[in-house]
């Protein structure tokens, strides 16, 4: 979906805080109404405190202020973490055309 030949990665922002919990926000060129949510992670000591929760608020206020319509995840099929971010707001986009174990799930910013 977000590895065509013709598109270029640019990260947005890469964040890490002194807990672990880290995320990446990054867009493609080809793709420019659609940002990606990457390598988000949650100290499993720090799991249920919201520190998540805030990552998603975070991604979600940057899509916006960025001007983009949607913001994807790529994420194991049938996981706890799929689960998550339906419970959030994402839906079901496509199943990755690489690896069959995961998924892409979207939530519109912006109609």
């Amino acid at each position: 979906m977000f590895t065509e030949d013709n598109s270029y990665s640019h990260h947005i922002t890469n964040y890490k805080d002194e807990n672990g919990s880290c995320y990446t926000l990054e867009w493609y060129t080809d793709r420019t109404e659609d940002l990606i949510l990457t390598n988000v992670w949650v100290n499993p000591e720090y799991r249920g405190k919201g520190f998540g929760n805030e990552i998603l608020r975070l991604a979600e206020e940057a899509a916006k202020l960025g001007c983009f319509k949607q913001l994807f995840v790529k994420v194991g099929y049938d996981t706890w973490q799929s689960v998550w971010y339906k419970r959030n707001g994402f839906e079901f986009h496509e199943c990755d055309k690489y690896d069959n174990n995961y998924v892409w799930l979207v939530k519109q910013i912006k109609d």
